[in-house]
């Protein structure tokens, strides 16, 4: 590895672990370079070769003061085990989800369902769910589960209906509804509170328990010493129900945290899509436990969101082969942003969208600091607003470059102003999480932000908020992507063949963000290459 290749940080590590271990070679030393880099790309352990110089020094045992054998009492900052070099933090995660896995998702020798059928039919008929779903909702009432689907496949309505039924049951049950992002909970608890709307149950009660929080909140997280209130020795209530979404984007490290907390008394539900973007820290939790509890796993295959053409389109990326079909469906090879930025806005803003906002912030003007109702007859103007400037995105691979998100909301802002916001940071006080859209409004001399929320919208002074609490948010990374849905994208794919994020899951998740229109912006090689290049992360869970 050459020096160019060395991250700083993993230098200055290097550095300092060879004042404990002086004698340490050069070809160790760039074999934990080597390990370092993986992890940056989310992988937690590289593979010993004992043919190598650096692997017969390793395995001999010539670094005891940072590696070590003992897996059980792993104290030095990496371990050998299966043959391989973890860093240490990650190899006590692994250990710990392996031992907490079993306890929370036991494995059974017969099915506890004898009248399944009776009952799906029962379900599906009554509250017109697929057979998947009602499937779901009737092991969910016995068994804890992780549910699997891709976007749209109604996975937070089958967590309704599961809670409902155990409510029933049980009425005093405390519900946790958790998500790696605030963005992410916050959608799951406004999607929830309209169940019970739309199918009449009394919410009052129900609704008080249903708030959405973070994973790092629910646990109770102190930044001062990075550790959690809640752990194995100070769990969570046992009389519990803890729904925890978007499973795919939860780290090793934080997932480890998390089952360590939770009783195994206590109800679980996981959701998810594997074939989403793992994490942005180390590991790919949900896609490595599918093989260990298949018997707690429903996964859910029909869509009630995205058009067929693009359904089949996700199916052909997940296959490892893509073709351009369809009338909504459309590639553009060869961009010239200049003209392509100008047709973005009149697909789906059309000339009119400044005057309908500025008729919003002139009524909204006097109303800095209220919340707007359903019952409020602004509620309407706002729906309008709100339908007309989140009804698209240009989602990209990338974030800064030619083609990056920054660059293409720079353009954009010249010709529409800033408008479409997105938060940058979790603003508790004012329960906005980093992700969360609002509108930017000029009434007079003033600038206002409008939000959505479970029951109506909210309407904050745009000055109350620092300057790197939000950005422009016309065109966002695939990654800040996930979990939405919008009714058309543009999905930018980088240019070079060799780049790390022409994958598979960057594919299917951009194109699985859009519900009746996708444009790709790619070279038809590149996206082939994408849908072959399925990102792998080796983190030995999967083992």
């Amino acid at each position: 590895m050459t020096k160019e290749r060395v991250h700083p940080l993993d230098k200055c590590l290097i550095d300092m672990l060879k004042e404990f271990q002086p004698n340490l070679s050069l070809s160790a030393e760039e074999f934990l370079f080597s390990l370092l880099a993986q992890n940056r790309r989310g992988d937690t352990r590289i593979a010993l070769d004992p043919l190598t110089e650096a692997g017969k020094e390793i395995l001999a045992g010539n670094y005891p003061a940072i590696i070590t054998t003992d897996t059980q009492n792993p104290e030095k900052p990496f371990v050998i085990g299966d043959n391989c070099l973890y860093i240490q933090k990650y190899f006590l995660a692994k250990k710990e989800i392996l031992e907490r896995i079993p306890l929370l998702f036991p494995k059974t020798e017969s099915s506890p369902f004898p009248n399944l059928n009776a009952e799906k039919t029962t379900l599906c008929k009554d509250y017109h769910l697929a057979d998947k779903q009602a499937e779901a909702v009737i092991r969910g009432v016995h068994q804890n589960l992780i549910i699997t689907g891709g976007p749209g496949t109604g996975k937070t309505t089958v967590v309704f209906h599961i809670l409902r039924k155990l409510l029933e049951i049980t009425p005093n049950i405390k519900i946790h509804l958790a998500a790696p992002s605030g963005k992410a909970a916050s959608r799951m608890q406004e999607s929830l509170v309209q169940s019970l709307q739309k199918w009449n149950v009394p919410t009052a009660q129900i609704i008080q328990k249903l708030q959405g929080q973070t994973i790092h909140r629910l646990l109770g997280y102190q930044p001062q010493t990075n550790t959690f209130t809640y752990n194995e020795k100070n769990q969570l209530p046992m009389d519990s129900v803890f729904i925890i979404d978007e499973a795919s984007m939860i780290d090793i490290n934080t997932f480890a945290s998390l089952l360590k907390a939770i009783p195994v008394e206590a109800r679980l539900f996981l959701l998810g899509d594997e074939n989403q973007l793992p994490s942005v820290d180390a590991g790919a939790v949900l896609g490595d436990l599918l093989g260990h509890i298949s018997k707690h796993r429903v996964h859910l295959d029909q869509s009630f969101r995205s058009s067929k053409e693009i359904g089949e389109l996700a199916r052909q990326v997940n296959l490892g082969s893509i073709e351009i079909t369809g009338t909504e469906l459309w590639l553009i090879e060869h961009p010239q942003w200049d003209t392509l930025i100008d047709t973005w806005i009149q697909e789906n803003f059309g000339n009119d969208v400044t005057t309908r906002l500025q008729n919003l912030s002139e009524k909204l003007g006097a109303m800095e600091g209220r919340f707007i109702t359903q019952e409020s007859p602004l509620y309407p103007l706002c729906t309008e607003a709100w339908k007309v400037v989140t009804k698209a995105r240009i989602l990209c691979a990338e974030r800064v470059g030619s083609q990056g998100s920054i660059t293409l909301n720079e353009r954009l802002r010249e010709k529409l102003g800033d408008i479409l916001m997105m938060i940058t940071k979790n603003l508790y006080p004012y329960a906005l999480y980093n992700g969360d859209t609002g509108i930017a409004l000029k009434s007079a001399d003033k600038m206002m932000a409008l939000f959505q929320r479970p029951n109506g919208f909210e309407i904050f002074s745009l000055g109350i908020f620092a300057e790197d609490d939000w950005e422009t948010a016309f065109a966002i990374t695939i990654h800040k992507s996930q979990g939405s849905e919008f009714e058309n994208v543009w999905v930018v794919l980088p240019t070079k063949a060799e780049h790390p994020l022409l994958t598979r899951q960057i594919l299917y998740t951009g194109i699985t963000r859009a519900k009746s229109g996708c444009k790709i912006i790619a070279s038809r090689e590149n996206i082939k290459l994408a849908a072959q290049q399925k990102e792998k992360r080796n983190t030995g869970l999967a083992d």
